[in-house]
């Protein structure tokens, strides 16, 4: 096995963790505590999946999927074959997003062949995969950022300073359920562009 598995999650969406759980096995969960993360304050989700990105196990790689997260079928096996492409860092979902006109048209042409790849962008953290040597340098960057910033944006400065591509496979191999953010995302639909289903 090359993948160690984590889930980041709310209290309150203890039954989706139990859904993730019952399909995937039996996951370890890094349960957000309080102060919980507020619109204006989204600090709190670096502490989640900081303490997710810690529950690796000595393997090359690790995924962090979160609470809400919908899993293609046979997402273990897939993740393992995924990740020969490469050490890369992995983003399992992706969604069109307004600004990013470019990463647009290299996921239209990676229709053809599966994937492309990124050093900069946007970050979407519904499920991320991270090379496990590069984790606690992941983990010190992030502590050291605002206390303000949220996960993703803290994993997207740490890849674009430390020149980390991200391998984004198309069609996603994670979706968002239709739960509402428990951070505000103004309203905006989360769904994947392409989901492996």
């Amino acid at each position: 096995m090359k993948v160690s598995f984590a889930i980041m999650a709310h209290p309150s969406r203890a039954p989706l963790v139990a859904e993730l759980q019952e399909r995937l096995g039996p996951i370890p969960v890094a349960w957000a505590e309080p102060p919980y993360a507020t619109p204006h304050d989204r600090g709190a989700t670096w502490r989640t999946c900081r303490a997710a990105l810690l529950l690796h196990t000595d393997v090359q790689f690790h995924c962090v999927i979160q609470d809400d997260a919908v899993p293609c079928a046979d997402f273990a096996t897939r993740i393992e074959r995924l990740v020969t492409a490469g050490d890369y860092l992995y983003m399992l979902f992706w969604r069109r997003k307004q600004g990013h006109r470019e990463e647009e048209h290299a996921a239209i042409r990676a229709r053809r062949v599966g994937y492309f790849i990124k050093s900069g962008g946007s970050m979407l953290g519904v499920g991320m995969i991270y090379p496990t040597h590069l984790i606690d340098d992941l983990v010190a960057f992030g502590d050291a950022q605002s206390p303000e910033m949220s996960d993703d944006e803290r994993v997207k400065v740490w890849a674009v300073e430390r020149k980390v591509q991200t391998y984004v496979p198309i069609p996603s191999l994670v979706d968002h359920r239709g739960e509402e953010s428990l951070v505000w995302h103004g309203g905006r639909r989360r769904v994947a562009w392409r989901f492996a289903g």
